[in-house]
């Protein structure tokens, strides 16, 4: 009987090391290859009495990042808005995403983020930039959501007195849509303008343009939008 005892429970010290083990080691998934696309990161903190917060979640969130040639890392994510980049934590490291163009998605929270050129012009000038995008849907046509945050100072100036404000800082948060019709070709900012659609969408114009008008589509609603954008997946 002692025996048995000892057995049974040597068996649930052995079941619980290995559980312990399990938890502690699903960060560490992909760490043979972590180093090729991050960098340690320096404590980047929020500046210090500025009100609002620089991050998508304040909170590190666990999700999965899948590399383009495949690789997968799952770990503990948070997107800092006002650098334009993404923490990680890989054992008890802290890493910034040093190489976005190697990412394909980051999947947290029930979002998907991807990195992608932008198609930007300003004035007669065209230009490529990138930044992280959320995807509002799957497929190969999606609509994306550019976020960012700027910084301002509180400049406000009394009618009397001539004050000038109190020097405080606040993170203000901006949103972008963009369109990025396949994943080889970069993000075009988002108009919402029938002819705008029309000409995006010049491979399936009459189809698309029938579709609108017959669905009574309002370009200004993203779920109308994105019904539009799931019509012409269809189409290809």
């Amino acid at each position: 009987m002692k025996i048995k005892k000892y057995f049974l429970l040597g068996f649930i010290l052995f079941l619980g090391f290995n559980n312990c083990f399990s938890q502690s080691s699903i960060y560490v998934q992909g760490m043979n290859f972590v180093g090729e696309f991050t960098v340690n990161s320096n404590s980047r903190n929020s500046i210090p009495f500025t009100k609002g917060s620089p991050y998508y979640n304040r909170d590190f969130m666990f999700g999965e990042l899948e590399l383009q040639n495949g690789g997968k890392l799952k770990g503990l994510f948070r997107y800092n808005i006002y650098n334009q980049e993404f923490e990680v934590i890989v054992k008890r490291d802290t890493l910034i995403i040093s190489e976005p163009t190697k990412v394909k998605t980051i999947d947290f929270a029930n979002k998907s983020f991807v990195y992608s050129l932008i198609h930007e012009k300003k004035g007669n000038t065209s230009y490529l930039a990138g930044a992280y995008f959320e995807t509002l849907n799957k497929g190969n046509c999606k609509l994306l959501i550019k976020r960012k945050i700027n910084l301002r100072e509180n400049k406000y100036v009394d009618y009397y007195g001539g004050g000038g404000g109190d020097g405080s800082q606040r993170y203000i948060p901006e949103e972008t849509y963009y369109i990025k019709l396949s994943d080889d070709k970069p993000a075009i900012k988002l108009k919402r303008k029938k002819d705008f659609v029309l000409e995006l969408f010049s491979d399936h114009k009459v189809e698309i343009e029938k579709f609108i008008s017959e669905n009574k589509i309002k370009l200004k609603k993203d779920q109308d939008f994105l019904k539009v954008i799931e019509y012409y997946n269809q189409l290809n």
